[in-house]
């Protein structure tokens, strides 16, 4: 990440507009793998990934700062996968 922006792979800019388009469609899944199975098909562009104790742990590294634990750490991140095939 640069500046806030995400790059690809050959260093073309991934710009917010496209996030904007993305994101107009989405669709939930209840497993994490039947996500990465719809990505990987090209029937969805990328997953966001929430754990279920995600509000839990984003409050507690609001409140303990540096002093949060790495497990409220992880599991406070929303981590993010793309199909950027399209792109190159």
């Amino acid at each position: 990440m640069i500046g806030g922006l995400l790059l690809d792979p050959i260093d073309r800019v991934f710009q917010c507009n496209d996030m904007e388009r993305m994101m107009s469609f989405q669709v939930f899944f209840a497993e994490r793998d039947t996500a990465f199975t719809t990505t990987a098909r090209g029937q969805t562009v990328g997953v966001l990934y929430f754990s279920s104790n995600f509000t839990e742990s984003l409050d507690a590294r609001r409140r303990y700062g540096v002093n949060t634990d790495e497990g409220e750490i992880e599991t406070g991140e929303i981590p993010v996968w793309l199909d950027m095939s399209s792109k190159i």
